[in-house]
């Protein structure tokens, strides 16, 4: 009874922990199968044994039978023709290592998955996402070997569609751990108000998945070989074997040269994004600066040294943007913070010196005191971490507005 109580106290991090496991398991395996790519690896098991392929070769005579399979195919008869069976084993290894590491983080997600949903308590949403993880690691293995198939008959290379779609969901799994291994790892975070309009990370996210898409299919065409040369396509900035008008339909996913041209773009795209975050970060930001007193250089940091000999804990400054008008509302905005002038208790503390304890003095008095218009001075408490970075964050963000309204 004990042990399962503990347990159950525990479970974010034990899941936590597991998903982060299968979180590098499929990095990992992200990582071999592009090497299996650019080693053209993929095409050199041509049958699809969910069980007795998990063993490989054993023998010459095991070896011998693999080799001829794989002479029976379009790759090995135009392309590679004089491949030794030396040169087989090279390629068959990267698959087989590819398709083995497959079949680890299946079972490695599948009796935990079990184990977890059966003895601790989850919400059904929670419990929905975890089997809909399993699903699309199943769900993958079966398109992995839809995109294998495609060249075994008439094509000497894998449909680039089906590769896309192999990364595409690959990638998509991984994006599914990282969020549930944050809830897991982080419960008692709160949702932040997004303070990047028109959802620019999200876009962002988006604009950078379709980009890996479309490098798969330049790599699946090979499309990347045509130009290698930079601005410029060849002379010009647009492919000069292309028609521009072949940008309007479906023909562009087949022509080497438009996707080339495609996935530059984009990336020029990303940057800009990039870039247009970065500026409303910079723009926005509501700090001026932090004081850490002990880190600090020059008088704060020989007073620290002086008045705090073990060190001066929680208690920190912020140098809040705005000035005096800025620096009180950040106060006012805080909901947990207690607005008092004390120092080193357990509640987290704040007061804004220019409008409390240090009103009276003149301009020139408080900048001689170290008291700058919008300096604040927190005494960080014990709560939960979350909840105090929670409302410091809101409150920044209530200084900023207000202050804006002030000057309008």
């Amino acid at each position: 009874m004990y042990i399962t109580f503990i347990m159950d106290q525990n479970k974010n991090i034990y899941i936590s922990y597991w998903l982060l496991i299968i979180t590098v398991l499929v990095s990992l395996m992200i990582i071999i199968g592009g090497l299996t790519r650019l080693t053209d690896s993929g095409l050199s098991i041509t049958r699809w044994d969910l069980f007795t392929g998990i063993l490989p070769p054993l023998s010459l005579e095991d070896w011998n039978h693999k080799f001829l399979l794989y002479k029976q195919i379009p790759e090995f008869k135009l392309l590679n023709s004089s491949m030794s069976l030396d040169g087989f084993k090279v390629i068959y290894w990267w698959e087989y290592v590819h398709r083995l590491l497959g079949r680890v983080i299946g079972i490695f997600y599948l009796f935990p998955l079990i184990f977890f949903t059966t003895y601790f308590k989850l919400e059904l949403r929670v419990k929905f996402f975890l089997f809909l993880i399993f699903f699309l690691i199943c769900f993958q293995g079966f398109i992995g070997w839809y995109m294998v198939e495609s060249g075994l008959t008439e094509r000497t290379d894998v449909s680039h569609f089906r590769l896309s779609l192999h990364l595409s969901i690959a990638f998509i799994i991984l994006i599914f751990l990282i969020i549930n291994f944050l809830k897991f790892k982080y419960p008692n975070s709160k949702k932040q108000k997004n303070r990047l309009p028109f959802n620019l990370p999200i876009a962002f996210l988006f604009l950078v998945f379709l980009q890996i898409s479309l490098g798969a299919l330049v790599s699946g065409l090979d499309a990347g070989q045509i130009y290698q040369t930079w601005p410029f396509m060849g002379d010009s900035y647009f492919p000069n074997d292309s028609n521009i008008e072949d940008m309007k339909n479906l023909e562009l996913f087949y022509n080497p040269s438009l996707l080339q041209f495609l996935h530059r773009n984009f990336a020029y795209l990303i940057i800009g994004f990039f870039l247009l975050i970065f500026f409303i970060i910079i723009k926005n930001k509501n700090v001026d600066r932090v004081i850490y007193p002990n880190i600090h250089k020059g008088e704060i940091g020989d007073r620290a040294k002086r008045y705090f000999k073990g060190g001066n804990g929680g208690l920190v400054g912020v140098e809040v943007k705005g000035g005096v008008e800025a620096g009180k509302n950040f106060i006012e905005a805080l909901k947990m913070f207690y607005h008092v002038a004390n120092i080193g208790d357990a509640r987290s503390l704040a007061i804004h010196p220019a409008t409390t304890t240090h009103s009276q003095l003149t301009s020139k008095e408080l900048l001689a005191a170290g008291v700058t218009p919008g300096y604040v001075r927190l005494s960080i408490g014990i709560e939960h971490p979350d909840d105090i970075i929670a409302d410091l964050s809101q409150a920044l963000e209530a200084s900023g507005k207000k202050k804006l309204k002030a000057v309008s």
